[in-house]
């Protein structure tokens, strides 16, 4: 919305913005009220009123390179800045979360020490970039193992864009894979309950002599998802566990994770080889919790600078490099961390 968007560029005091050509209009009228903005830059093909088309920039840049520019490299430190999100306002009024390169590479790295996004997987993409779910371990952590990432058309074509991109790894919310689950459920149903409980029995039977038949007895319903679907990791809200537990049987490891912009975003997920299903699973590496009050506070290297032009609302978060999730929960003694609500009454749906 307009006014949205006015009011994140004036508070951000940006100086660059690139944009398709769906919001161009309304930035060249906002553009003589951004007095920080120094460059307005057009995705498309041509500028349409933008000071650059963004093929037009790039030829710039490689003449650039080409030329003096080639061995000037910008100076980054970790400490440095490397975004500012605005949050949807879960914890009160929006903020601009402040991250660092050393918070965000953080966290690649301790999302890789525990979930296995590998050389070779191709991630089918269905989720907001500019969120920090979808950007640190949809986007940043499988660049940084090697993997592959397609995107999703929209969310009517997702079953379409499985089988088309033969994912292997799909991230999403609740409401998505609760959603795949009860279809598949309606096919079952269709195609006969007691086949399905006899496969399940000869599946189990297959797991306690040490190797999985699942894919196999179950592969009319990995065929329907592009036959290479092996994990399905959720975030953003609580996941029934019957259907983390449903997707198992049927051969499809599916985890649940849990974390917020102001942590980069992850803070713990479960484990693919023992997942406690109604947990959000252990702390990734590096990060700390305590519970105080019933509140999860956090530390770790995935913790934010702050709050962008908010230094009242960045006290009241950090506390001696505590984050204040504002969420209420317990660490039972194997480290699991489960969820029991939130401090501040604001609901958070499954989508």
């Amino acid at each position: 919305k307009p006014k949205e968007i006015r009011h994140i560029l004036e508070f951000s005091e940006v100086k660059t913005i690139l944009s398709s050509g769906r919001f161009l209009p309304d930035l060249l009228a906002l553009r003589s009220d951004l007095s920080d903005l120094r460059n307005l830059i057009s995705l498309e093909t041509d500028a349409g009123g933008a000071d650059y088309s963004f093929p037009e920039l790039r030829e710039r840049g490689y003449a650039a390179l080409s030329g003096a520019m080639a061995e000037v490299h910008p100076e980054v430190e970790p400490p440095d800045v490397a975004a500012i999100l605005f949050t949807s306002g879960t914890m009160g009024s929006s903020k601009a979360v402040m991250l660092t390169h050393a918070n965000l590479c953080s966290n690649i790295m301790a999302t890789s020490q525990f979930v296995s996004i590998r050389h070779g997987d191709r991630l089918l993409s269905v989720l907001p970039l500019h969120h920090t779910y979808e950007c640190t371990c949809g986007f940043l952590t499988p660049l940084y193992q090697g993997a592959s990432i397609y995107y999703a058309e929209n969310l009517r074509r997702i079953p379409d864009n499985l089988v088309d991109a033969k994912a292997t790894v799909i991230l999403g919310v609740p409401l998505l894979f609760e959603t795949m689950y009860r279809r598949i459920k309606e096919r079952i149903k269709e195609s006969g309950e007691q086949k399905f409980q006899i496969a399940k029995g000869i599946a189990s039977l297959s797991d306690r002599f040490g190797f999985s038949l699942r894919r196999r007895l179950f592969k009319p319903v990995h065929d329907r998802v592009g036959g290479q679907l092996r994990l399905l990791i959720s975030g953003g809200a609580a996941l029934n566990p019957e259907v983390s537990r449903g997707f198992r049987e049927l051969g499809i490891n599916c985890i649940q994770g849990y974390g917020m912009t102001e942590a980069s975003p992850l803070i713990a997920v479960n484990r693919e080889a023992n997942p406690v299903d109604g947990s959000v699973g252990m702390l990734v590496p590096g990060v700390e919790a305590r519970v105080v009050e019933g509140e999860i506070l956090v530390r770790g290297p995935n913790v934010m600078k702050g709050y962008y032009r908010n230094a009242r609302a960045t006290d009241e978060a950090l506390e001696d490099g505590w984050l204040h999730t504002g969420d209420l929960g317990i660490i039972d003694k194997d480290g699991v961390l489960f969820l029991s609500g939130r401090k501040k009454s604001v609901i958070v749906t499954p989508n």
